[in-house]
């Protein structure tokens, strides 16, 4: 018996992933950037391909050693976009780590990390 075309259509529309409902926020922009050696940054800024729920967000800073950098309270950018964590103080020269969790309005949870160095 053979189905019909719309049927075949539907069933292998069904079977494929939508591309917009299964997407997650990804990093469009880091600041310091990856693998960038800097002065000593005011902010970790990232932005990302959606917006992020705030609360469900974060960005955390180690050094070298793993010992957490403080930072102050996490916020979002105007275009909800962007998670912006501001550090505490200078950070000395030497190797850090950035570790990030996001989750976007379609309740997908994303996390990375990269490093960068301070001269």
């Amino acid at each position: 018996m053979r189905m019909p075309l719309f049927r075949l259509a539907a069933a292998l529309a069904a079977a494929l992933p939508a591309g917009a409902a299964l997407a997650h926020p990804s990093v469009l922009k880091a600041a310091p950037a990856p693998d960038a050696v800097v002065a000593s940054p005011k902010e970790v800024r990232l932005v990302f391909s959606e917006a992020v729920m705030l609360p469900l967000s974060g960005i955390k800073v180690v050094d070298a050693a793993g010992k957490a950098v403080p930072t102050g309270k996490a916020k979002a950018g105007q275009d909800g976009k962007e998670l912006v964590v501001p550090l505490a103080g200078a950070l000395p020269a030497g190797s850090y780590h950035v570790q990030w969790h996001v989750v976007s309005s379609d309740t997908h949870r994303v996390e990375g990390h990269y490093g960068f160095g301070v001269r």
